[in-house]
């Protein structure tokens, strides 16, 4: 009965504390610290439960327990780096959920963070779960934290006939043309090569959002064409 009226009262502090606390947006717990903080509350509870009503001497379950948790931990080893490198993200934040990121060349949308491990959805629509323990030691490349707001380059060859200065104007009309491209800060336009039949110039766009960021790309490619096109550049 006591051990129960304990994780009664657990739950609700856990509510009246946290969950209105954090309802008035002052703070962001990561979930995986929510659960730490549960499980040794709960084993806070039936510890003082065993002592102070039932007698048990607490050091015979310290050493029973030291035990279980050496043979645990070799079988477990692995599990456990997970758990480690999971606390160590979501102490750090080098991401979050809804990030868009960049792991092992691979670029998707982090979708989830467990124990274990974190699960990312490509831009093909595949679902990617890397252990935190490999994301720990990886090189990662996160779009999203620190501004929404991303640049991205694309490049198009012209003939060397035409004017680097038209060029730049009508390549700079066709970024500001299609969907999602920022105008401020506005569209950059470079020369950055002679090649053997045509100039190498490059488009740099920002876009407000990096979701869809591959169609947002070929609006900006296709609408290059035609206003090259219409303006007689070849």
């Amino acid at each position: 009965l006591v051990c129960s009226w304990g994780f009664v009262a657990l739950g609700l502090l856990e509510h009246l504390l946290l969950q209105r606390w954090l309802g008035q947006g002052r703070a962001n717990i990561p979930r995986l610290a929510l659960d730490i903080g549960r499980a040794l509350a709960f084993i806070v509870v039936i510890v003082l439960t065993l002592s102070l009503v039932l007698g048990v001497q607490l050091s015979s379950v310290v050493i029973s327990s030291t035990v279980a948790s050496a043979v645990i931990g070799l079988a477990l080893q692995d599990l456990l780096k997970n758990v480690i490198a999971g606390i160590a993200l979501q102490g750090e934040r080098p991401f979050d959920v809804g990030h868009w990121v960049e792991i092992n060349r691979q670029t998707g949308r982090v979708v989830e963070m467990s124990w274990r491990a974190t699960r990312v959805v490509t831009v093909d629509g595949d679902y990617i779960i890397y252990p935190n323990s490999l994301l720990a030691q990886s090189e990662l490349l996160n779009h999203s934290l620190s501004s929404p707001v991303r640049a991205m380059h694309v490049q198009v060859g012209v003939g060397y006939s035409h004017p680097p200065n038209l060029v730049k104007q009508v390549l700079t009309e066709a970024a500001l043309a299609s969907p999602g491209v920022c105008r401020d800060p506005l569209p950059s336009i470079k020369l950055v090569q002679y090649g053997d039949y045509s100039v190498t110039y490059d488009i740099k766009f920002w876009l407000y959002s990096y979701d869809r960021y591959t169609e947002k790309r070929d609006a900006v490619m296709t609408n290059a064409w035609y206003h090259l096109h219409r303006a007689g550049i070849k």
